[in-house]
């Protein structure tokens, strides 16, 4: 049973960064007012299909095998874990590294960059 619980918690805590990555790219569109969420795709998005399935096939595993109440339990934690964890910063660097390197050559695209530079510069987020 812990190493059930060992491999869901791998997943989850991969899901949860996935998560907080399409976050930041969330907060920097938000802020900036343009939605970037298409235009940006973070490294770690690629694995995000096989990751979302993988802790669901799991949890379900871990059902069947040992009970709805560790299944609940750990779907609560994951859930809870990623509602109050903070985006890090690196997620907020990565982000708007991938912007810059798009929005090289195009005017429009670099005064969004800029706007994003400086809304995580007034964040306290350094680059």
């Amino acid at each position: 049973m812990i190493i059930a619980i060992i491999i869901f918690e791998a997943f989850s805590f991969t899901y949860i960064k996935i998560f907080l990555d399409q976050r930041a790219v969330l907060d920097i569109g938000r802020a900036i007012g343009c939605d970037i969420r298409d235009l940006i795709q973070m490294e770690s998005y690629k694995s995000h299909t096989f990751v979302k399935y993988g802790r669901w096939v799991i949890l379900a595993g871990i059902f069947y095998l040992f009970g709805w109440q560790y299944a609940v339990g750990l779907f609560i934690f994951e859930t809870v874990l990623s509602a109050v964890m903070p985006v890090p910063a690196k997620s907020y660097q990565e982000a708007l590294y991938i912007f810059k390197t798009i929005s090289r050559g195009d005017p429009g695209l670099m005064q969004l960059y800029d706007k994003a530079e400086y809304f995580l510069h007034s964040n306290g987020i350094s680059l």
